[in-house]
């Protein structure tokens, strides 16, 4: 044992079953952490959070955070040179079996039976990630232009279109898409499973070779988008990054809705918006009456294989999900289950009482075929290119038949 100031600290580490026991004096080191929420940086959560974690582990030295607002493109470089910091975000498009080559395994954190989405970025039987929060996605919208213009919450996709056109013929943007950001149309890529009322929807497609069909769940969902943007239903600009400006639009009144995860909300409200005039509820996909809402995990967030500091990154990983309130200034349900949300617009969604779905992780050889494909699957890319042709059903075939190519091609391997 060694004396440190007035407190003895045992340089210890020891495991009881899974569970890993780490001494304080252990967690030490800097750390470098990439995340994707800028926001929280600016509004200085991370700095309160930071504190806390040091002041916990006074052993500890600093943590340098990377912001990265397209880290799905950024990520390349970075994961290429191993310059992804000690506990870094995970693409969504790395197959799951080179894991072992970036990451390390978390399951002696002893968290798994608490965790929403535990084996979501697992790999023979190693947990590499756990999902930073669990989003709810929905219709964001603002409740004090929808009662100027005397609008009710659509709950059909006739009634969403109807709303769109009021708030069009006064001078307001009725959904802001980000077309120019391209990756919130990820949205887009999840609707299909609310239409199709299936979890599992995306691995099913892998028997399908046409899952973009004419009135398909994939068809439905892209064609709205489509549809609000050939009616000049979202915003005008689309060629640049425009999401900043759009949560500035929204808050001035300008912009109405937003197809968008639960994440948005405290953005909306940092930007100046009241609470009581930020709303949430089941976005209406179809006509069918019936309300769904999907429980989505969020980005993964793993230590780095090449972390010189492991014990402390394993640490302020498990800091950040179970001992700080990332949840609620993030807009999300806790990944653990043991802490509760505080929302207001979470009640509200629930008023509404969806059936709601837990999407399963798409699997290795679906994000293979999509790759194949050229289908930059949850990124916005293919998405943005079918909003913006003129021929819609066009679009949908060209994408079939990209998918049945590699359908075929990845049999045959």
């Amino acid at each position: 044992m060694f004396a440190i100031g007035k407190k003895l600290f045992i340089f210890l580490i020891f495991f009881t079953g899974m569970h890993l026991q780490v001494a304080i004096a252990a967690i030490k080191g800097d750390l470098v952490v990439y995340t994707n929420r800028g926001d929280l940086i600016d509004n200085g959560s991370f700095k309160k959070w930071i504190a806390a974690f040091k002041n916990k582990y006074p052993t500890f030295g600093d943590i340098k955070l990377k912001r990265s607002d397209n880290f799905e493109v950024e990520s390349v470089k970075l994961f290429a040179a191993r310059q992804y910091g000690d506990v870094t975000l995970i693409p969504e498009n790395l197959p799951k079996d080179v894991y072992p080559n970036y990451f390390e395994p978390l399951n002696n954190l002893g968290l798994s039976k608490h965790l929403y989405f535990a084996d979501a970025w697992a790999y023979q039987g190693k947990e590499y990630a756990y999902s930073q929060g669990v989003s709810v996605e929905g219709l964001v919208y603002n409740k004090a232009v929808f009662k100027k213009l005397g609008l009710d919450v659509p709950q059909t996709l006739t009634e969403l279109y109807k709303a769109a056109a009021v708030l069009k013929q006064n001078g307001v943007t009725p959904l802001s898409l980000n077309i120019g950001s391209a990756w919130p149309l990820q949205q887009w890529d999840k609707a299909p499973v609310l239409i199709a009322g299936n979890a599992n929807y995306y691995n099913e497609m892998l028997k399908n070779e046409a899952p973009y069909v004419k009135n398909g769940a994939f068809a439905q969902s892209l064609n709205i988008p489509f549809t609000f943007y050939q009616k000049g239903w979202s915003e005008d600009n689309i060629i640049d990054d425009n999401w900043e400006n759009s949560k500035a639009q929204f808050v001035k009144g300008k912009a109405a809705m937003y197809f968008l995860g639960s994440w948005v909300i405290p953005q909306l409200i940092d930007k100046g918006l009241a609470s009581k005039d930020v709303g949430f509820a089941p976005f209406p996909f179809t006509n069918n009456t019936k309300t769904v809402g999907l429980v989505n995990k969020d980005w993964g967030l793993g230590v780095s294989r090449y972390s010189k500091n492991k014990i402390a990154a394993k640490a302020w990983l498990k800091f950040l999900l179970t001992e700080s309130d990332f949840a609620d200034m993030s807009g999300f349900i806790p990944t653990d289950k043991r802490k509760k949300p505080n929302l207001r617009q979470m009640r509200e969604f629930q008023s509404y009482q969806p059936e709601m779905i837990q999407a399963k992780s798409p699997s290795f050889q679906f994000i293979r075929l999509t790759n194949m494909a050229g289908i930059d699957f949850m990124r916005g890319g293919y998405i943005r290119n079918i909003i913006l042709s003129s021929d819609f059903d066009m679009a949908i075939n060209y994408w079939d038949r990209r998918w049945a190519l590699a359908l075929k091609n990845g049999d045959d391997q």
